[in-house]
């Protein structure tokens, strides 16, 4: 007996409404992870330079491809037409991207399905979007302003249309949109080309891909010829900025796939249950999905995962997983001696649990993620405003060197140097390695590449630290190695827009050198191991309890680092204040400003004390020195510049 039009109708109303189901249960998370991942900014800054006539650039005349998203630049400089907030504008259109990539995972669900009777099988696949949906980490991406979900909802499509239809243009067409999204696009439309050419080898009627590869040839070949001819390379600078040797790569990336195992795939419970559908079910249809799956997660892997937290990178292989596990789930059940709709109902059990476990699994430390980049964000909007103000007030555009850029350069709208090397080709391709400072083992940054001669040969204003004062990355602690940085630049303090005191590195005014010629000497290994224990001190002092071992080690830094280093000194200097020990913080700051007499931290402590003593003469002395380092630092604080003073 035919179906009626009737039961035709309300058979499409059931599978309308069950598609929306993934959208509500996205909807009702996504709510709690709205942020903005400093990265965002970069490529925003590349799409103001293209709507200001400068062309796809960083900095202004410096091509260097530091974006990996050409669609998404495109997309971002719409958005810099069209809105006044275009980074929220981003954030709207990564989580309709989201949506759709969840639509995208209920429809391959229901075509992967074709022996479950309805309603089930529209249930089922609603279940496996869900399980996308619920996952924090993919709920986090697509609030971040990137084109992380873009991505997704391509490869969703694309998949979906090669095994709908693998003889048709349609997959085509998603893989060449795809192609201009992210270079990992060519592993994802290669493997599904070499699908195509087995076809011909195995001789299967209508197999001829021909017109599907040169089509796709074609986009690759315009694609390359534009990256060539814009910025002379045929791989984005990203990835030169993060490679490094083989076995580190490695090792980072089986981490970074643990920690995907733990919060994404409950321990590998989805990973099985996609196995076991595809041994029991053996399509193509199936197979070649979980290819794709399982080569993209031997190249993340083998580039060593992701710098940024919460399996950006293997979202893709999440997505592959959402309907083969389904798939999965059903095989298990079907060897059930139970009725068709018990068996289903447990599959949709087991992959419903399964997304309860993705919503709980990673929530607390993506919350964590949250709350630490939108402070990092806000820093940088802060100290980007500050640099602008500095900019317009000198009337001149100033070099910042940083390792942070992204809200850095799309507030300052000054020209950054990325000590990193994501948007500098010079720190990418010619690295210059320091012993003492790669072998620290007590350094967490993946990016591994700097040249500090380079940095400093660009004669940055001011050099900015993701972490205030704290030297944390490979980069950063690099620059201590260098004298011409230990002796030409300063501690700064700016306020930001809350009345915090931001800490930055400012080149040292023309006047204070004058007065206090800088001598530089040669470092020995000694000294430079001595610095490496400056910034693990810095950490120590964040606690009660290390701010002994803090203390020691600032003390063995004074008799083994370098001569002219006041660093250790001043820390010192502050340890003594803060216990009431005033005698001691005199000395401290007295022998800090000896080593380096514009170390306006030491020279604070001086005037204070000096100011307390009603030692006028003694606190104009100090107040000159900080008036000539930091001009800004007594109106900031609303402290009367001493008379007299510079």
């Amino acid at each position: 007996m035919s179906p009626t039009s009737s039961d035709t109708s309300a058979a499409r109303l059931r599978t309308l409404l069950l598609a929306l189901v993934p959208a509500i249960v996205y909807g009702g998370l996504v709510s709690a992870m709205s942020y903005v991942q400093d990265d965002a900014y970069i490529t925003l800054a590349y799409a103001r330079n293209v709507v200001d006539g400068h062309g796809p650039v960083f900095n202004i005349g410096e091509f260097v491809e530091g974006f990996t998203s050409p669609l998404w630049l495109v997309l971002s400089s719409i958005a810099i037409r069209l809105s006044s907030d275009p980074i929220a504008l981003l954030q709207i259109l990564g989580m309709l991207f989201a949506v759709a990539s969840c639509m995208m995972v209920y429809r391959l669900t229901r075509h992967l399905l074709p022996d479950v009777h309805a309603p089930w099988r529209d249930v089922l696949a609603a279940t496996a979007a869900s399980w996308l949906a619920a996952c924090s980490a993919f709920q986090f991406w697509s609030t971040s302003g990137m084109e992380v979900t873009l991505f997704l909802f391509l490869v969703a499509g694309m998949i979906d249309a090669f095994v709908r239809d693998r003889h048709g243009m349609a997959w085509v067409l998603w893989g060449a949109v795809m192609l201009l999204t992210r270079p990992e696009a060519f592993l994802v439309v290669g493997l599904l080309a070499m699908f195509r050419l087995i076809d011909v080898v195995q001789r299967r009627e209508g197999t001829q891909p021909w017109k599907q590869l040169a089509v796709l040839a074609a986009v690759v070949a315009a694609l390359e010829l534009w990256r060539w001819q814009t910025y002379g390379a045929l791989l984005p600078n990203t990835f030169s900025a993060k490679t490094t040797s083989l076995h580190v790569q490695v090792a980072d990336g089986l981490a970074y796939a643990w920690q995907f195992m733990v919060g994404v795939t409950a321990y590998g419970a989805v990973v099985v249950l996609a196995a076991l559908g595809i041994a029991r079910m053996r399509s193509r249809d199936v197979v070649e999905p979980a290819v794709v799956a399982v080569v993209w997660t031997l190249a993340v892997i083998l580039l060593g995962g992701d710098v940024l937290r919460h399996q950006r990178f293997l979202l893709p292989v999440a997505l592959l997983l959402a309907p083969l596990m389904t798939v999965g789930a059903v095989r298990a059940v079907q060897a059930l001696n139970l009725e068709h709709a018990t068996r289903m109902l447990l599959a949709t059990v087991a992959v419903a649990v399964l997304a309860v476990y993705a919503v709980v699994a990673e929530r607390s430390a993506i919350t964590r993620t949250i709350y630490l980049e939108g402070e990092l964000v806000s820093k940088m909007r802060s100290t980007g405003l500050f640099l602008r103000d500095v900019a317009t007030k000198e009337q001149r555009t100033l070099t910042v060197a940083a390792t942070t850029i992204g809200a850095l350069k799309w507030w300052s709208e000054q020209t950054v140097v990325d000590m990193l090397g994501l948007t500098d080709r010079t720190i990418a391709t010619q690295p210059v390695r320091i012993a003492e400072v790669s072998d620290d083992a007590t350094v967490s940054w993946k990016e591994r590449k700097y040249n500090a001669d380079y940095v400093i040969g660009r004669k940055p204003d001011f050099i900015v630290f993701s972490t205030g004062m704290k030297p944390s990355a490979f980069a950063e602690r690099a620059l201590f190695a260098r004298q011409f940085y230990v002796a030409y630049y300063q501690y700064y303090y700016p306020l930001n827009a809350q009345g915090k005191l931001a800490i930055m590195y400012r080149r040292k005014p023309t006047s204070v050198l004058q007065r206090s010629p800088q001598h530089m000497i040669d470092l020995t290994a000694a000294n430079m191991h001595a610095l490496n224990d400056y910034a693990r001190a810095i950490q120590l002092l964040s606690t009660p309890a290390g701010r002994g071992e803090a203390e020691y080690l600032y003390k063995r830094i004074t008799a083994e680092g370098p001569a002219n280093f006041s660093g250790a000194w001043q820390q010192l200097s502050d340890i003594y204040r803060d216990r009431g020990d005033y005698q001691a913080m005199y000395e401290a700051a007295r022998n800090a400003v000896i080593v380096d007499p514009c170390d306006i931290r030491a020279h604070f402590n001086l005037f204070q004390f000096a100011r307390n003593s009603r030692d006028s003469t003694t606190a104009m002395l100090h107040g000159d020195w900080i008036a000539r380092c930091n001009p800004v630092l007594f109106r900031e604080l609303k402290i009367p510049v001493p008379e007299g003073a510079y």
